[in-house]
């Protein structure tokens, strides 16, 4: 019985100090993406716009021009994919972005993560079905 009182009493607590919490607006994008870069800046894309967070503060950021799955990478970040299918991948090195080593395949909407400091791309649309391949980016040698 004493169990059930001090888990219950447990809950409550907890659920009395998460109703405190609350998430504020940072910045106003609309379909924005965000990712930690490694110098510890937050850099933001989306709606046109680019944003980058250094400390506790947003600086303008050149924007891509385009729309795309973002991800960190080694020496900044990266934007694979699009909207629409697409092998293009721009690179964002702390300052502005340039064009990166293509993908193999036009992808929409792929998923992407950072692994031991290379981008992984996965999966997306293709102009034709599912893109079911994985591939991996290296910074270092721009493939």
């Amino acid at each position: 019985m004493n169990r059930i009182f001090f888990a219950l009493v447990a809950i409550a607590f907890a659920a009395t100090v998460l109703a405190q919490l609350t998430w504020a607006p940072a910045i106003t994008h609309a379909d924005v993406q965000a990712v930690a870069l490694a110098d510890g800046s937050l850099l933001a894309v989306g709606g046109g716009q680019a944003d980058r967070m250094v400390g506790e503060t947003w600086r303008d950021t050149p924007d891509p021009g385009r729309s795309g799955t973002l991800v960190a990478a080694a020496g900044g970040a990266l934007l694979v994919g699009g909207e629409d299918p697409s092998a293009e991948v721009l690179r964002f090195d702390g300052r502005a972005w340039v064009p990166a080593a293509p993908l193999p395949v036009a992808v929409a909407g792929p998923a992407a993560a950072t692994s031991r400091g290379r981008a992984v791309v996965a999966g997306g649309r293709t102009a034709t079905g599912t893109n079911e391949n994985v591939y991996v980016y290296e910074s270092e040698t721009d493939t």
